[in-house]
């Protein structure tokens, strides 16, 4: 699957934390008449408020409020990864697009914001039951070691810390699943806003 959810006319709103993304998401999208689509790995799961940022507040207008997508979508014990962020992002913008709506894309998440932008291909990747019963007796160590020396890159090391992270790594890397930016026709008719602060005045915000 490829993530090619960007349409001409989108908006792609991206900075740190606290750098104020929400709020002109949500008044950029007003005057737009668009939607927001969150592009967050963490606001997407129901019940993960606190620290999450998902500033709903921010979302509710003098005028009313604002429809946000992507998040309080899966519960807390699902797991969620790129690949289910490509398949409901496509599904978001073939939704938005379908009504006439573009979409303010407001993130957050380094990864789903790079694979947006660049429209990764992402290759399903099942658990492989039979590989992993023949791997069982490799030690820790010695999957890890494979896994840095793959030829797919690994975009986040957070990730893959223990047996079930390292082995599933590598079922997504023995599957080709990989990054590939499109060429020159690549977000056309898409803006893209960088929101930056001093270090410091990010610290108080």
């Amino acid at each position: 699957m490829r993530l090619d959810a960007l349409r001409a006319g989108d908006w792609v709103l991206l900075g740190p934390t606290a750098a104020g993304k929400t709020r002109l998401a949500a008044r950029l999208a007003r005057a737009l008449g668009a939607d927001v689509v969150a592009v967050d790995s963490r606001q997407v799961y129901r019940g993960l408020d606190l620290c999450s940022g998902k500033d709903r507040a921010d979302y509710e207008l003098d005028d009313g409020p604002v429809t946000v997508h992507g998040m309080d979508r899966v519960d807390l014990t699902d797991e969620y990864s790129l690949f289910e962020f490509a398949r409901d992002a496509c599904n978001c913008a073939d939704c938005l697009a379908a009504a006439g709506w573009s979409a303010v894309w407001c993130g957050g998440s380094g990864l789903y914001l790079d694979a947006l932008l660049r429209g990764y291909h992402l290759p399903e990747a099942p658990v492989d039951e039979a590989w992993r019963r023949q791997v069982e007796s490799r030690s820790l160590a010695e999957l890890e070691r494979e896994l840095r020396t793959g030829a797919l890159p690994l975009h986040n090391r957070t990730d893959i810390e223990g047996r079930g992270h390292v082995l599933r790594a590598l079922e997504v890397s023995r599957a080709g699943r990989g990054r590939q930016a499109e060429g020159a026709e690549r977000g056309r008719g898409v803006t893209v806003v960088g929101l930056r602060w001093p270090a410091a005045r990010l610290r108080e915000r």
